[in-house]
């Protein structure tokens, strides 16, 4: 049995990993989903909040995959959590010292909304066109919009710590679905991690769950691993 960890981005609620989290419980592993967003507030600090509540949910795990914007924090929830292999899915990849910082262009796009306290839920971003192409099934757009986060509004305004040596002794996997994580994936690549292309959408994991499982697990398995970079 593997001991698995599934983190939801910042954006997003735990919903988004539970088709998968199914599948693999049926398949007789150890999946915790834990639902992260009361830690979101206030923002400085929130990855501290995550990490910890990570640890409390699941301590010394074999493996933790993060979704989307959950990368900047997945080194940190690697430390925490002692996980042995970690996984990027479709996920922003951290800098490799010092802080994660909010690129540029996501700075000026997320300030550009309509905000006051707390920025609009994520599916507000996108035309109703956008987030059905990624969403299809009416029942479960509905279903994520319900349970989606309002970020602070200051949410982007922090750069998120990297922990010195977090590769260390550690598996580490990206899996790239869609084609706007093509540069993170080149940048793991960069980084002699193992890197997987299952083409999709960004939220295949709803879509695709039992596909996604095996990516998972078969990211899981130490001899599928290429050592960690030296850069580590």
């Amino acid at each position: 049995m593997t001991r698995l960890l599934l983190v939801h981005p910042p954006l997003l609620g735990p919903m988004v990993w539970q088709k998968c989290a199914a599948v693999l419980r049926d398949r007789g592993h150890g999946v915790t989903v834990p639902d992260l967003r009361a830690e979101i507030e206030p923002a400085p600090g929130w990855w501290v909040r995550w990490a910890e509540r990570c640890a409390q949910a699941a301590a010394d795990v074999d493996f933790v995959a993060a979704h989307s914007g959950s990368g900047v924090v997945l080194p940190l929830i690697a430390e925490a959590t002692r996980a042995r292999s970690v996984v990027f899915v479709d996920a922003i990849v951290p800098s490799e010292t010092s802080a994660t910082t909010p690129s540029v262009g996501l700075v000026a796009f997320v300030r550009s909304l309509p905000s006051y306290d707390h920025l609009p839920p994520w599916t507000t971003w996108w035309s109703e066109d956008d987030v059905g192409e990624i969403l299809p099934d009416p029942e479960l757009r509905a279903q994520i919009a319900a349970e989606e986060p309002r970020l602070p509004a200051d949410f982007y305004d922090h750069a998120v710590p990297v922990p010195p040596q977090w590769t260390a002794r550690r598996s580490i996997t990206y899996v790239r679905f869609s084609e706007a994580y093509e540069d993170d994936a080149a940048e793991a690549a960069r980084r002699n991690w193992v890197v997987r292309h299952v083409p999709g959408s960004h939220l295949h994991l709803l879509d695709q769950p039992a596909l996604v499982a095996d990516v998972l697990l078969t990211a899981a398995e130490p001899d599928s691993q290429c050592p960690p970079s030296p850069r580590a």
